[in-house]
């Protein structure tokens, strides 16, 4: 499932990265997305110069959505688990 998501830049870096994590986390449990067998999260935010940007991406398979449902993983520990993550430059600027 590929989900694109527009988030507000936070004033520290690691706030706007988090932020994501936790999206994610509801989805899975709020949502009904932990019958995906994965999910390709895009974080969408606008940038200072007023242009919509991509600005962190990842997938989280199936064995971390489970995770997450079983309480195993929470928004706090899911950087360790995702594959393909990237985060923009532009991040928390």
């Amino acid at each position: 499932m590929e989900v694109k998501v527009k988030i507000t830049l936070q004033k520290k870096e690691n706030l706007s990265v988090n932020q994501n994590f936790f999206n994610v986390e509801d989805l899975i449990l709020l949502h009904g997305f932990d019958i995906c067998q994965e999910i390709q999260y895009t974080g969408i935010a606008t940038l200072q110069g007023g242009g919509d940007s991509r600005v962190i991406s990842f997938t989280i398979k199936k064995s971390a959505i489970d995770s997450v449902m079983l309480g195993d993983m929470t928004g706090d520990t899911m950087r360790d688990w995702v594959e393909d993550l990237w985060i923009s430059n532009n991040l928390g600027t």
